[in-house]
This record gives C-alpha cells, structure tokens and sequence, in this order.
C-alpha cells in the first residue's frame, strides 16, 4: 500500500521535515523520519510527548497543542504497533 505524502505546518514543504503520510485508513505524522503522531477511526489522534528538539517540539503543536493527552514514548509506541497491524502497514 503506498501512501498519499504531503507536508503539514504553516510552512508546509519537505524543508520543513514534517510529513504526513496517508493511507486512507490512517495518517501518520511524521518529525524528520520518527512517526510522532497518527490519526485513524479506532483511536482518533494520538500523539506522543516531545523527546526530541524544539522543532519537532512545533511540529507536534501544530499538530495538537494539547500536551495532557499526550503519550508517554512506551505507550505511544505500542499504540502505534497495534494500529499499524491494524491497518496493514509494516514499520
């Protein structure tokens, strides 16, 4: 399955290292080449808490600035394992 590939942000261009890929089923969000973030009908967003730089640190606020319901990295992890499966898409 091959994603639809766009850029998000205000700024949106593959400078800015935040691509989103979509499969249809689901989106993923991506900071530089790290899934920070998805979206599908099971889970709705989900999005993990920054362990990286201040740039994906924007990214992750673009995408939802809310950070209490954002994942610690295991759990985000294994979400995005299981929706991954869920949808037939290899890491």
């Amino acid at each position: 399955m091959k994603p639809r590939i766009s850029y998000y942000g205000q700024t949106a261009s593959p400078q800015t290292n935040a691509r989103l890929e979509d499969y249809g089923t689901i989106k993923l969000f991506y900071s530089y080449d790290t899934v920070i973030a998805y979206k599908d009908v099971t889970d709705g967003l989900v999005v993990t808490v920054n362990e990286w730089s201040t740039t994906t640190g924007k990214h992750l606020n673009y995408i939802d600035p809310n950070h209490d319901t954002r994942k610690d990295p295991d759990t985000f992890k294994a979400m995005l394992e299981a929706a991954l499966t869920r949808h037939g898409i290899e890491d």
